[in-house]
């Protein structure tokens, strides 16, 4: 069980959709998100990260968000996606509880991460390095357990150190697999508004998009849409 065989799914069905969009513009279709995920994943492994390696997600919302998110389980690897609205310090104090050995960050974050991470490689999407990373020789979907770690989600720290809660490939499979059953039944072209930041466990809904039609924005105009 891979989270990352639901946007692989929809790719070989679904290429030429819209998968991201930007306001009322298609940023990727399904074909061109899969094959970025897949070499961005390529490149991570090539720069030593191995199978449940952490890889911490420093990121306003972003058109690249979920490009990296889906690459991390691509290849094997754990997101570690983190509040945008943290200080640097706690970002660094998450990163090393974490011991993630990468880290992504908006434009907007980059400077303040690199000052306390100096140790850490630190991509930032949307640059030449970005660009190259995802367009890598793409590797085939890792093979993962159920219990295999897809995510830590760290809690708010508000009565002491932030502490970070693990979701499986099969904990966020089956709150998909629930969401469509239970809550929205989502049917082309329907859409679906997810307001918290991509970080977010709330956001997560975003996950039933790749098994089911539907399409989806966020609070900021980026959003993952489904084939219709």
């Amino acid at each position: 069980m891979n989270l990352a065989g639901f946007l692989t799914a929809s790719a070989r069905t679904h290429g030429d959709k819209p998968a991201v969009i930007i306001g009322q513009s298609c940023y990727l279709d399904y074909a061109t998100l899969a094959r970025q995920v897949a070499g961005l994943g390529g490149a991570l492994l090539a720069q030593g990260l191995t199978k449940g390696d952490r890889v911490l997600l420093a990121m306003s919302n972003n058109p690249d968000y979920l490009t990296i998110l889906f690459a991390c389980w691509q290849a094997g690897l754990t997101a570690v996606p983190v509040n945008a609205k943290l200080h640097p310090r706690e970002i660094g104090y998450i990163a090393q509880d974490s011991a993630s050995k990468i880290v992504f960050a908006s434009p907007d974050l980059a400077d303040g991460i690199a000052h306390e991470l100096p140790d850490l490689p630190l991509i930032v999407p949307g640059t030449d390095d970005f660009t190259q990373m995802t367009a890598h020789e793409p590797i085939v979907e890792a093979k993962t357990e159920p219990t295999d770690i897809a995510w830590v989600f760290y809690t708010s720290g508000t009565t002491g150190r932030p502490k970070g809660a693990l979701l499986s490939h099969r904990n966020l499979s089956a709150m998909a697999i629930a969401y469509l059953a239970d809550v929205d039944h989502l049917t082309p072209p329907t859409a679906c508004c997810i307001w918290p930041p991509l970080r977010m466990r709330q956001a997560c809904s975003r996950f039933p998009l790749s098994p089911r039609p539907g399409p989806i924005s966020c609070r900021s105009p980026v959003g993952m849409t489904r084939p219709r």
